[in-house]
């Protein structure tokens, strides 16, 4: 079956079973170049009861679909980050039900898409106690048209992170008490001792702070992934609408030239008979 491993294929098979699950959308054709190497996927997603768009779709995402590098959004607010992407292709109502279920897997978390004017947006909605966690409860994700492309707006709060810093101040404050007091108060080895004990504990103080920050530069590289994810999404889609209707519209061409000469002929013979 080609160049694809059993695991390759595997995992096509798993994606289109996804994408036939989650959204159903314009139908799409394979390409001459890769005909046989789909030839052999259909064989087993036949056998599975997959339709064949699902399979040709999920077969390009493993290629890989190159889209534009999405950006993060320095707003000056440390509370909270945005990341954007845009996809060419809009996200219609079946593709929104794939779109949705990704972001519900990614945020771990229940979610509802309202609709507004040129623009979807899908708001987490957790239950329980994750409603009073700012990460759980915040995070928030736009579909906005814009021409013949849909711009992705992500955004989440970090109040949850920066509460971690609290202990970093702590740390911080108790350091520079105790080098305080071995300046001005203590003498001798309890001054050392002091100015040791604070030493480390500013210390700690700054390595945690550096931990946290880092933590939060994953969460947002995290989020740049998943901004890659729906872009590659709704540009598949695209993709594949584009080529179905192009194979479509060349399918159902008849040449003018030759419907006339068949007219004039089917005329003739009737002429002929009667």
């Amino acid at each position: 079956m080609g160049k694809l491993s059993d695991q390759q294929i595997k995992e096509i098979i798993n994606r289109a079973t996804l994408i036939q699950k989650f959204g159903k959308s314009g139908s799409a054709r394979y390409k001459e170049t890769e005909e046989d190497t789909l030839a052999g996927l259909f064989e087993v997603s036949d056998d599975l009861g997959l339709e064949r768009k699902y399979v040709w779709e999920a077969f390009h995402q493993t290629k890989g679909v190159p889209v534009h590098d999405p950006i993060v959004v320095d707003n000056n607010d440390f509370g909270s980050t945005e990341i954007r992407g845009v996809a060419r292709g809009k996200a219609d109502s079946e593709l929104l039900g794939e779109l949705k279920a990704r972001l519900e897997y990614y945020f771990e978390t229940e979610g509802k898409l309202t609709h507004k004017r040129s623009k979807v947006v899908w708001k987490a909605k957790p239950i329980g106690f994750s409603r009073f966690i700012a990460s759980t409860s915040s995070p928030e994700v736009e579909f906005i048209e814009d021409d013949l492309a849909t711009r992705i707006k992500v955004k989440q709060s970090l109040k949850t992170n920066n509460k971690f810093y609290i202990p970093s101040i702590i740390f911080s404050f108790i350091g520079f008490m105790m080098i305080t007091g071995a300046l001005f108060e203590a003498n001798g080895d309890e001054a050392v001792a002091l100015s040791v004990f604070g030493g480390l504990f500013i210390l700690t103080s700054i390595l945690f702070a550096r931990f946290i920050n880092r933590r939060k530069e994953k969460k947002k590289k995290n989020l740049m992934e998943l901004v890659e994810v729906l872009q590659q999404s709704i540009e598949r889609r695209f993709k594949a609408s584009f080529i179905h209707k192009q194979e479509k519209s060349r399918s159902i061409e008849i040449p003018e030239n030759e419907a006339i000469e068949n007219d004039v002929e089917q005329n003739l013979k009737n002429k002929a008979n009667s």
